[in-house]
């Protein structure tokens, strides 16, 4: 990757290789198709998106972007949003989620130092 991207958004996580498991699968229908379905994340959908963010996958953070375009409710954007950030290891939003850059003062999303 370019220099000038690391210095723009910082280093990227870890990409896994191979398919997702079955169980990150299913909790990923329970997190994503259910939560549109009724416009909100109900416990077992909160359950299944905390399984998701355990997983640490950051292939799913595309699919959560692109679902947070269609969320049916604020709270529920938010929530995907910080799945999103917590996949990619960077700091959560605090308003208009994918905004700004990683490395701006704007109030979108910032690289977070990696915890080791």
């Amino acid at each position: 990757m370019p220099a000038y991207v690391i210095e723009e958004f910082g280093t990227p996580p870890a990409i896994p290789s191979g398919a997702l498991s079955d169980t990150l699968l299913a909790a990923m229908e329970v997190a994503f198709v259910d939560s549109m379905e009724t416009a909100s994340l109900q416990e077992a959908q909160k359950v299944a998106l905390r399984e998701i963010v355990a997983a640490g996958d950051p292939r799913i953070a595309w699919l959560i972007a692109n679902l947070m375009r269609f969320a049916p409710s604020q709270w529920l954007n938010a929530e995907l949003a910080n799945a999103a950030a917590a996949l990619l290891e960077i700091n959560a939003p605090t308003q208009n989620h994918w905004a700004s850059s990683p490395t701006s003062s704007s109030p979108g999303m910032s690289r977070r130092r990696r915890i080791t």
